[in-house]
């Protein structure tokens, strides 16, 4: 099974730590595991290491996918297997290579080490690309709290609720504001430009009620007062859980918690977010596959269609991310 890496709990600013943690920890893992029980039946998917056997006179070697690729290349922060159908031959040559070999009796256990933007998502077409992140779905308790927040946040905007939907029509505007500690470290303080960005949008679209997700409070709040003159209303999660449902979300860490307003904000009517941002793309990219204008990266923006907004200086600014996300 895919394991996790562990986000450091007290400085969010650092997600490259060592720390394995299951894959529960964000996804349903028995729907990934059917998923591919239905897809390959003939793949042995081992749970841990331990179901394997005979580990104990194993070798291992660390491996980044785009190191041995025939035809990587720098792309933007990221560096691109340009070629992935060639990796099989790459892989086999590598091995050949550093002699390394596998036996019953001597497993060889290669760790993929984590490789950020590096696969070219579309590269087995569009199809293909737009459906295989289905396998991923997130745990139960995040998507029933999730639940619960929109049915109450359709309340609020009085629309009437159409669970079914891919998107709520003439409901709310979803933002996602990126400026917290992390975002500020790797891009500095885009604060101003995101507030100008989403208000012009609120505005243009029609829709007074903001549904915000932020994960640093003091900005939220700012956001929230920044706005009132504009006569804009901003929501978050926190509005409408109580009693329990508030305790189990408080329970959660930092990134849990952002599961449930990315479920939140793939239902909103209009979406603006950040172009530095991945979670802002994948919301993006994902609405994306269900809007009727088709060229949404030559807009005015990195990523623009008439359902979302990805706002940067200029379009085409972030190529890694529209590459390299699975939507």
């Amino acid at each position: 099974m895919p394991q996790l890496l562990l986000r450091k709990p007290d400085d969010i600013t650092d997600i490259w730590t060592k720390d394995r943690i299951p894959f529960s920890y964000m996804f349903d893992e028995q729907h990934f595991v059917d998923s591919l029980r239905i897809s390959c039946p003939g793949l042995i998917l081992y749970r841990s290491e331990d179901e394997i056997g005979k580990l104990a006179n194993a070798t291992r070697h660390n491996l980044h996918v785009e190191d041995i690729a025939s035809k990587p290349f720098f792309f933007a922060r990221a560096m691109l297997v340009d070629r992935p159908e060639l990796w099989p031959q790459d892989f086999s040559n590598w091995l050949q290579k550093e002699k390394l070999t596998s036996t019953a009796e001597k497993p060889l256990i290669v760790d993929l080490v984590r490789s950020y933007l590096s696969y070219p998502a579309y590269s087995d077409g569009k199809e293909f690309a737009e459906s295989f992140g289905g396998i991923l779905k997130f745990r139960s308790d995040v998507r029933i709290l999730a639940t619960k927040v929109l049915v109450s946040l359709l309340k609020t905007s009085g629309t009437p609720l159409n669970i079914s939907a891919r998107f709520q029509e003439n409901a709310f505007l979803g933002a996602h504001l990126r400026t917290e500690a992390d975002a500020k470290k790797s891009w500095g303080n885009s604060y101003g430009t995101q507030l100008d960005s989403y208000v012009k949008q609120a505005l243009s679209t029609g829709l007074s009620l903001i549904y915000l997700t932020s994960g640093d409070v003091s900005e939220a709040t700012k956001f929230t007062n920044d706005v009132q003159p504009h006569n804009l209303k901003v929501v978050t999660k926190h509005d409408f859980l109580s009693g329990g449902d508030r305790e189990e979300l408080l329970a959660l860490t930092w990134d849990q918690q952002a599961l449930v307003d990315y479920l939140v904000l793939l239902q909103s009517s209009s979406f603006a977010g950040s172009g530095t941002s991945s979670f802002s793309w994948n919301i993006g990219l994902w609405r994306h596959i269900f809007a009727r204008q088709r060229e949404h990266l030559n807009g005015p923006q990195p990523l623009s269609d008439e359902l979302s907004q990805v706002y940067g200086l200029y379009p085409r600014q972030y190529p890694q991310y529209d590459t390299g996300i699975w939507p």
